[in-house]
């Protein structure tokens, strides 16, 4: 059986997918072996071939193999034994491609959903480090506003104790610890003139959540509550009191002293003394 060039470009894509019986695919070869145009044809089918499993979509086959799968698939019955023989392979090239098409499809749908699952994973760890980043810088930023304040109130109570040391009426008062906290220590200085007193404080005991530390100007007839303050791992604490004179005549005045009250504003000393200075 022999084989012009009609005849390659007609079967070569059956003969690509092995679907040429033993004779056709023989003369298909020994016309491909003489002939460089038909050499290409034969190469060009055997890549489509070997890509058709992952190509989408799928390279279209000749019309020729076209026509004869579908006249194949019309007839068979009324075929003789060779025809139908024929026939049953077309069926078969078709089939396989058919399946391969699947496969590439299943394959091509599987790489799809692992990048998009992957590019979500990148997004919520790029979703996560972003609001990581943001906590640190709103942590950052409480810390500074905190850091200014608190240089702020160190230069207003420096210039409060300078103030203070420089009235002539200028008074040293020791303070020390009751039963509540024997350990405890302090010392008070203060300038009726000017309204000033500074209050320095050691080793008093920490306090539970809820509680602070009250400063009291004590009079015969009233206590007038100097401010509060807390201290800190040390027992160590400080206060400012501004304007001791109240302009109410609370009686003489007796000393001063530190009890532990509610952390809430109280004008009333209800709690434990802890500091005293020596009260008359």
């Amino acid at each position: 059986m022999q084989m012009d060039c009609d005849g390659v470009a007609e079967n070569i894509d059956a003969w690509a997918l092995g679907a040429l019986d033993v004779e056709e695919a023989a003369a298909l070869d020994t016309h491909v072996a003489g002939c460089a145009a038909c050499r290409l044809l034969a190469d060009a089918a055997s890549e489509r071939a070997a890509s058709i499993a992952m190509a989408v979509p799928l390279v279209s086959a000749s019309h020729q193999l076209k026509a004869r799968v579908m006249a194949a698939a019309s007839v068979m019955s009324d075929l003789p034994a060779r025809r139908a023989a024929n026939a049953s392979r077309w069926w078969f090239a078709g089939a396989a491609a058919a399946v391969a098409f699947g496969i590439g499809a299943l394959t091509w749908g599987g790489y799809l959903q692992t990048q998009v699952s992957d590019l979500r994973d990148r997004e919520a760890r790029v979703r996560t480090d972003a609001t990581a980043q943001s906590n640190q810088f709103a942590t950052m930023r409480t810390e500074l506003v905190q850091a200014s304040a608190k240089n702020v109130s160190l230069g207003s109570d420096q210039d409060a104790v300078l103030d203070i040391v420089s009235r002539p009426d200028l008074q040293r008062l020791p303070m020390s610890g009751t039963n509540a906290a024997p350990a405890a220590s302090g010392r008070y200085i203060w300038s009726r003139t000017g309204g000033l007193g500074a209050l320095v404080t050691s080793n008093l005991p920490a306090l539970p959540e809820g509680k602070t530390y009250c400063m009291w100007i004590v009079y015969e007839n009233a206590w007038t509550r100097g401010g509060a303050f807390d201290v800190d791992q040390t027992g160590a604490g400080r206060l400012i009191v501004r304007d001791l004179a109240s302009g109410q005549d609370h009686g003489a005045f007796r000393g001063f002293a530190v009890t532990i009250e509610p952390s809430t504003a109280t004008t009333q000393h209800t709690g434990a003394t802890v500091l005293e200075s020596g009260l008359q």
